[in-house]
């Protein structure tokens, strides 16, 4: 059984564009969920740093995630969580069923995205 201990924001992303051919996304609005992982880290990266062909690297952050949101909550590829102040973008929506093969909640996958709307506490 699944029971939501936490709160977050979603800003839903809308039908249309801006003038910019960007997504447009709804206001913020609370929902409710339980947070299965969080995962941080850092890899990596090559860098073509000039001309010359000699290569640099660079250290790149990487934060992504798991959480469960009730079957009442409908979110879509691409919807803005705020979660304990920080911004991520959703990546992939599976449903999950109980025992009796009726759909008990989903399990949304999420990684870090840029701040479009300065939500972000630091």
């Amino acid at each position: 059984m699944f029971i939501p201990n936490a709160t977050c924001y979603v800003r839903r992303k809308a039908k249309g564009y801006d003038k910019y051919g960007q997504s447009t996304y709804s206001p913020k609005t609370a929902i409710r969920f339980a947070l299965v992982r969080y995962d941080t880290k850092t890899e990596d990266s090559t860098v073509r740093a000039d001309s010359s062909a000699t290569r640099g690297n660079i250290k790149e952050f990487q934060a992504s995630g798991r959480i469960l949101v009730p079957k009442d909550v409908r979110l879509v590829w691409g919807d803005i969580l705020i979660i304990y102040g920080k911004v991520y973008r959703v990546k992939e929506l599976e449903p999950r069923f109980n025992v009796l093969g009726q759909l008990d909640h989903y399990e949304i996958d999420y990684e870090k995205s840029e701040d479009l709307f300065n939500d972000e506490v630091n």
